[in-house]
């Protein structure tokens, strides 16, 4: 499967999310939202959104999809976080 997401849908939001699988495996996730915000309710959000999720027990510093992000920022020649603005307030 190929997911393509272009840098005009991309909006500033990210959020760390948290699900319970059946059988109470805990999982997070990093969800990028996509497009303008879509909300019924404060609790009901349609906003298009891509999660990467990995289980809970997986640490931040070994964890797959840390180095999968980390390797992604060096791709594109981002070696020091602290350099990169955040994202304008229209795009969040």
């Amino acid at each position: 499967m190929r997911v393509n997401v272009y840098d005009h849908d991309l909006r500033g939001r990210v959020e760390l999310v948290t699900d319970t699988a059946p059988g109470n495996a805990v999982f997070k996730g990093i969800r990028f939202y996509l497009g303008p915000r879509i909300e019924h309710t404060p609790n009901d959000d349609d906003t298009a959104a891509v999660t990467f999720w990995f289980h809970e027990d997986a640490t931040y510093e070994q964890g797959l999809l840390t180095q999968v992000l980390a390797k992604a920022l060096r791709l594109l020649g981002v070696e020091d976080l602290s350099k990169v603005p955040e994202p304008p307030s229209d795009k969040v």
